[in-house]
């Protein structure tokens, strides 16, 4: 029996290009054009929502003639008592922690492992504003 490795290479090609199918849901125009938008923005204003935390997630990319950074951030705040930030870099992970509550400005530096609590007039001081 012979070896012909072309049939090989073609029945591999063939395997892997009819085992990558997608399957797809596909969407009719018709079923689009009969949702009325008042009633969607309607129902989602009759809504109240009762939750006490926010949460934001961000990319920042800041750039200059040297270097490009790219940094993302999580911020959760909670009404009336706490707002929690981290910091986060593409390789390195975790950067900096960031917690702000009524009375206290905590601090974490994740690369050189240090923290510090601070009263809250430290951060009145560095952004020369009243926090309240």
């Amino acid at each position: 029996m012979k070896d012909y490795p072309s049939k090989k290479i073609f029945l591999l090609v063939f395997l892997i290009i009819t085992s990558c199918n997608l399957k797809r849901d596909v969407t009719k125009s018709s079923n689009i054009d009969n949702v009325n938008i008042a009633s969607v923005i309607e129902k989602f204003n009759k809504k109240k929502f009762a939750e006490n935390w926010i949460s934001i997630k961000t990319k920042i990319k800041l750039s200059s003639k040297e270097n490009n950074l790219s940094i993302s951030a999580n911020i959760k705040i909670r009404q009336d008592s706490l707002i929690w930030a981290s910091i986060t870099a593409p390789i390195i992970g975790e950067v900096s922690r960031v917690m702000i509550s009524q009375d206290s400005l905590y601090y974490i530096n994740r690369p050189n492992s240090s923290w510090m609590i601070q009263p809250i007039i430290v951060l009145n001081d560095l952004l020369k504003t009243d926090v309240s």
